[in-house]
């Protein structure tokens, strides 16, 4: 088999396995490093009796899918690479999405590919036609009462894009940008057209133990605000991550391609009629559009504030056009999947090597705004502007990924590995130590090794300015 990198000349050493003789900035200078990093990757031996050329593109033969049963616990959300907002459904109280479900309680904002804790599933949305009699807060156990059912056979999921038709014929679109999307919501004849905006429902991390503190959805706060006729704004703090005392904020503005004839809003279990703000533990709106067949919903994400995540809707999707941001991320999706090409095998193998590279590529994700500003670990708001630095990244899994996810990055986006070595760097810096499984921008402490050896493996591949940055700066700070 042969496999090529855009940036690099790959040659075969022979049927089985491969040898990297250059990619990108760094010096590969060990054959067994990289034989190893190749072979743990290429797991499956092919045979090079069929051309993967002649399957198609990349692109095409990603499956989302993959990953969704069988305790992958991956997600089919509609994301660009590392993108913060990551659209898709949940159907579980516990963010997952399982293939084998049969209904959801919302296409939730934020998801984590392959992560063993519930997390994320923030500020699910869920088209839902009827004005509530009752709050759809899950501290009124009404998480039951408040679904839609899935209808598998009608499901699409591609990089960038996700589709189904719900069990009552709404059919639900997702497409995104790096932080903000949109949604495009198809209404049946006779259906109202209307959906749940249900701030204060993220994964259930409603996980205690016993001679721990108490970090679960009790500590849990968010709110909500019906602005205009077509806007809202919110927030959600979720706690609780495997059980430790991490937590974070998500910042959401929202707009609608056509106004909202009434809506309503409720806070844990009180629903509020006519009422535009709402705060407490379980917090949301029901937005009422009337007779409309088709309805868009834009929104933007921040980890800083309201003003920040619609300053990202506003720079990311200052349009209406729901095609044009789909084919947007299909390029991007494009561009990314083909720093790799490959030759051999069966089209099986070839899907399964390219959502392989795809969910690759999924994580960390981006936490900065597009202005570059982000929330360091020492609370404070920091910027990137006039550093070289082009991004932060948070949400850096420490379970596994530091043996061959990291390496592969690094052959594949150099540049996007770099700002993830350095934001690892500053939350060092910001936080007094180098971060364990730092979601957003918090240790979690889960797992007994940290971004030590990601640096570690950055200096030995010629990329020991961030490291040598760090060292520099703990000492002064000493």
């Amino acid at each position: 088999m042969l496999v090529k990198n855009s940036e690099a000349e790959l040659q075969p050493k022979d049927s089985h396995q491969l040898t990297v003789m250059k990619a990108g900035r760094f010096k590969l200078r060990s054959r067994r490093f990289v034989d190893a990093l190749c072979v743990a990757f290429v797991s499956v031996l092919w045979p090079c009796d069929t051309a993967w050329s002649q399957q198609g593109s990349f692109y095409d033969a990603v499956d989302p899918f993959i990953g969704t049963s069988g305790g992958g616990l991956t997600s089919p959300a509609a994301s660009l690479p590392f993108g913060m907002i990551q659209w898709g459904p949940s159907t579980n109280k516990s963010d997952y999405y399982f293939r084998n479900d049969r209904t959801t309680y919302g296409f939730s904002l934020t998801h984590l590919n392959g992560v063993g804790c519930p997390v994320g599933a923030d500020v699910p949305i869920l088209p839902w036609s009827d004005e509530p009699r009752r709050s759809p807060g899950v501290e009124n156990n009404t998480y039951e009462e408040f679904i839609q059912t899935l209808e598998h056979a009608t499901e699409e999921a591609h990089p960038g894009y996700y589709a189904i038709t719900l069990g009552n014929g709404v059919k639900v679109e997702l497409t995104v940008n790096e932080r903000a999307g949109m949604a495009r919501f198809s209404f049946p004849p006779g259906i109202n057209a209307a959906v749940l905006v249900k701030t204060g429902e993220s994964a259930d991390t409603d996980v205690h133990m016993a001679g721990l503190p108490s970090f679960g959805r009790e500590n849990n706060k968010s709110l909500v605000e019906v602005l205009d006729d077509n806007a809202l704004t919110g927030w959600a703090t979720s706690w609780g991550f495997c059980v430790s005392p991490a937590h974070y904020s998500l910042h959401i503005a929202a707009k609608f391609d056509v106004p909202y004839r009434r809506f309503d809003t409720w806070h844990d279990n009180q629903m509020q009629r006519n009422q535009r703000l709402a705060d407490g533990k379980q917090t949301g709106a029901w937005l009422d559009f009337g007779d409309r067949h088709e309805v868009l919903m834009k929104i933007g994400l921040s980890y800083i504030s309201e003003a920040g995540a619609l300053a990202n809707l506003n720079t990311e999707l200052p349009e209406w056009n729901f095609d044009a941001i789909r084919a947007r991320g299909r390029e991007s999706w494009t561009r990314a999947l083909n720093h790799i090409s490959v030759e051999g095998g069966s089209a099986d193998q070839y899907k399964i090597f390219a959502t392989a590279v795809y969910h690759i590529l999924l994580t960390p994700t981006l936490f900065n705004d597009d202005d570059g500003n982000y929330l360091g670990f020492d609370q404070k708001v920091h910027s990137l502007t006039g550093s070289k630095q082009a991004e932060q990244y948070a949400n850096f899994s420490d379970w596994d990924t530091y043996r061959n996810t990291l390496q592969l990055q690094a052959l594949l986006v150099p540049k996007v590995a770099s700002d993830m070595m350095q934001s690892l760097v500053n939350d060092a810096v910001q936080g007094g130590w180098i971060p364990r499984w730092p979601l957003a921008n918090q240790s979690t402490y889960e797992m007994g090794v940290g971004g030590e050896i990601r640096l570690t493996f950055c200096w030995h591949q010629d990329m020991p300015s961030a490291l040598a940055t760090l060292i520099l700066r703990l000492h002064c700070a000493t």
